[in-house]
């Protein structure tokens, strides 16, 4: 059996500050004997000029069956929204982690924007 992955799908790339963003998640190529614990996170994290800073704002367990699809949807708070700035960026994720009994654990990361403006600026 190749090395366990999972796939995130979310329903919308951008979402508004009090939005919620949702979607679905799947871990492929799994044999479950081997995996401790899933779990589902959505959080923000910092890069940049200065220390990193970081916020889990939701987790749930994450059913590690292979290819069992389960469904999210985390009401977000109303800030910080991403930036992309040249000394400081704030990126929003979906993540999901896979606890292996042996060998480092396997992550996954799915990024989303939480814009102030949901508008696409063509006027």
């Amino acid at each position: 059996m190749s090395e366990p992955w999972t796939l995130i799908e979310l329903d919308q790339d951008r979402v508004a500050p009090f939005g919620a963003v949702s979607g679905r998640v799947r871990a492929l190529d799994v044999d479950p004997a081997a995996i401790r614990a899933g779990e589902i996170l959505v959080l923000w994290y910092t890069e940049g000029k200065g220390d990193m800073d970081s916020q889990v704002v939701h987790g749930e367990p994450m059913d590690v069956r292979a290819g069992v699809e389960q469904t999210f949807r985390v009401q977000l708070p109303g800030l910080p929204i991403s930036y992309l700035g040249h000394l400081l960026k704030i990126h929003w994720v979906v993540r999901v982690r896979l606890d292996m009994h042996r060998g480092r654990d396997i992550v996954t990361d799915k990024e989303f924007e939480m814009a102030a403006s949901l508008d696409s600026g063509s006027d």
